[in-house]
């Protein structure tokens, strides 16, 4: 009895520590440590929850992501993972200026797990700039500039919470454009005189956090 009672406390101890246990991967992912869910990834079946939430979490393609994850949510029925994959499609329509379905699966996740912790980066002061009207052109000979659009919303909110997010990486900017008859504002972070270095940053960027962005040309100071 007593060495059965042990051998149970030392397999509980291994599954609580285990990599392929499904705790360890959600607090692994609000940590942002992606490089060990990388190097775990191989160890979770693919079809499995987990085996779904990480294949979207490595996707590069935004639409094949958020079909990876809902087939997770799909699988999780409620548990820890279901979470994660729910918060991983909010912030992928959020990036993609979709606030309405962004704000469905924010909606599910506070609903359903109402302890969940987002996982979100430092909050630090933001540089916002705000245009009230379309950006206007300016002379050939002025030096252009280079930043990562990482998303465009009609709601501000929406723009200001993925801009919180995207401060420590370098200063935030919010454009506000005129497109169609309706007005939505940009999130851009940095900017730079030279391509290549917008470009470094967006790969950070995407490492880091999964998002997404796209390098874009500015041609004001």
């Amino acid at each position: 009895m007593v060495i059965h009672f042990a051998l149970k406390i030392i397999l509980t101890g291994f599954l609580i520590q285990s990599p392929t246990n499904d705790e360890w991967l959600v607090e692994q992912y609000q940590r942002g440590n992606l490089a060990a869910l990388k190097h775990a990834q191989a160890q979770y079946p693919d079809t499995s929850a987990a085996g779904w939430f990480l294949r979207g979490l490595f996707e590069s393609n935004g639409q094949q992501a958020c079909l990876c994850y809902e087939n997770s949510i799909a699988l999780a029925a409620g548990g820890a993972v279901e979470a994660s994959a729910l918060e991983r499609l909010y912030w992928n329509y959020i990036t993609r200026g979709e606030s309405a379905t962004a704000d469905k699966y924010l909606g599910y996740l506070q609903k359903r797990h109402p302890s969940y912790k987002m996982w979100s980066l430092p909050d630090v002061a933001l540089k916002s700039v705000t245009l009230s009207a379309p950006e206007k052109s300016i002379s050939v000979e002025t030096a252009p500039f280079w930043s990562v659009q990482v998303g465009a919303f009609a709601n501000r909110k929406s723009a200001e919470t993925l801009g919180k997010s995207m401060a420590r990486f370098a200063p935030v900017e919010y454009i506000s454009k005129s497109t169609g008859g309706k007005t939505l504002i940009a999130v851009r972070v940095g900017r730079f005189d030279q391509r290549q270095r917008a470009e470094e940053l967006l790969k950070q960027i995407d490492a880091s956090t999964g998002i997404t962005g796209c390098i874009v040309k500015i041609n004001d100071k």
